[in-house]
């Protein structure tokens, strides 16, 4: 499958800068789901490749944790 590289210029987390992040979010949008700042923040540090997707999911994971502590 070709997707195409969308990197738009000064993204926030509210734009996201990968072709596949938007995506994500309008299809979220369709049902009414808002990500939390929190999500889109871990969205935009993996598409700027602050983070891999390994290290966003370990973070999922302990966000998950905290949770269940509360």
């Amino acid at each position: 499958m070709n997707t195409p590289n969308h990197h738009p210029k000064n993204a926030t987390p509210s734009q996201p800068g990968s072709w596949a992040s938007s995506q994500a979010l309008a299809i979220l949008a369709v049902d009414g789901i808002r990500p939390s700042n929190k999500g889109l923040a871990l969205m935009q540090s993996i598409d700027s490749g602050t983070m891999t997707h390994a290290q966003a999911i370990q973070s999922i994971i302990e966000r998950a944790r905290q949770y269940a502590k509360d």
